[in-house]
């Protein structure tokens, strides 16, 4: 299988994409006056306008995340409120307990906790505002990372970090993570809620990449908070995986890519 890249490619090898090409055995087109199989929307940007280019061609081909033109926080928790019922944002003004405030876009750090309600708001950088969830409050905080891969969460990887109360100033950045264990999807999702997350990556044209979800531990209601269409959970940098765990994962979240490729190329071959 060879892809083509457009407008962007994954030039470094922190990208998870990476580790599942060399995995598969797949090339990599450098135009698109090159043979390929399927092309791959890549930009990491918050808000995506498919160029022209892309457009002609997912009139014969498979273009991955064509449609996800947004991934904000904003229209994340919209549309994951539409699907669930709740979400995560809240009026600063208005809401009684800890929340955190962070950039609506995408990449941008910061985040910190503070307690509302807040007064005298002037919100002119962006800025959200998300209720606190709490994941552990007896310990670390836990997070869900989940690879999506064209309509399909196969794994779960369960994340541990600092509890963001306890590291420097309160802030999301200072965080550091614990531990990623590999677990199944179905022993940290029912189907219902399984079924949600594959229509929330529908909805928002979300093919492959990774959603970070949280789970409350008051409530045990799941959040869908983050989407991320160029993901690098499998970097060489994020040293808390156990080896053997992380290559299992590759495996897993590879092997599925290929088998949801088969039913959509013709003629389909590795080489």
């Amino acid at each position: 299988m060879r892809i083509y890249f457009s407008p962007s490619f994954p030039k470094t090898q922190d990208y998870s994409i990476i580790a599942m090409i060399h995995y598969l055995g797949y090339s990599v087109a450098r135009t698109s006056s090159e043979p390929y199989d399927f092309a791959y929307m890549w930009d990491d940007s918050t808000y995506v306008t498919p160029s022209e280019e892309l457009k002609e061609i997912a009139k014969k081909k498979k273009v991955l995340n064509i449609n996800c033109t947004d991934i904000s926080k904003i229209y994340v928790d919209k549309v994951f409120k539409e699907i669930s019922g709740y979400g995560s944002l809240i009026d600063p003004s208005s809401y009684q307990g800890k929340c955190i405030k962070k950039y609506d876009q995408n990449g941008k750090g910061g985040g910190e906790i503070i307690t509302c309600p807040l007064h005298n708001i002037s919100n002119t950088d962006g800025s959200i505002y998300q209720k606190f969830i709490e994941t552990n409050p007896k310990g670390p905080q836990l997070e869900y990372r989940v690879p999506i891969v064209m309509g399909s969460a196969p794994v779960v990887f369960e994340v541990y970090k600092d509890n963001p109360e306890t590291v420097a100033g309160k802030l999301i950045k200072n965080q550091m993570k614990h531990s990623i264990t590999l677990r199944e999807t179905d022993a940290i999702f029912s189907k219902k809620e399984q079924e949600q997350i594959i229509h929330f990556c529908q909805y928002i044209g979300f093919d492959i990449g990774e959603l970070d979800i949280l789970r409350c531990s008051d409530t045990n209601r799941m959040y869908i908070i983050d989407a991320n269409t160029t993901p690098t959970y499998f970097n060489m940098l994020n040293r808390y995986w156990n080896p053997l765990e992380k290559r299992k994962a590759i495996a897993v979240v590879a092997e599925k890519w290929e088998e949801q490729l088969k039913t959509l190329i013709p003629n389909f071959q590795i080489a």
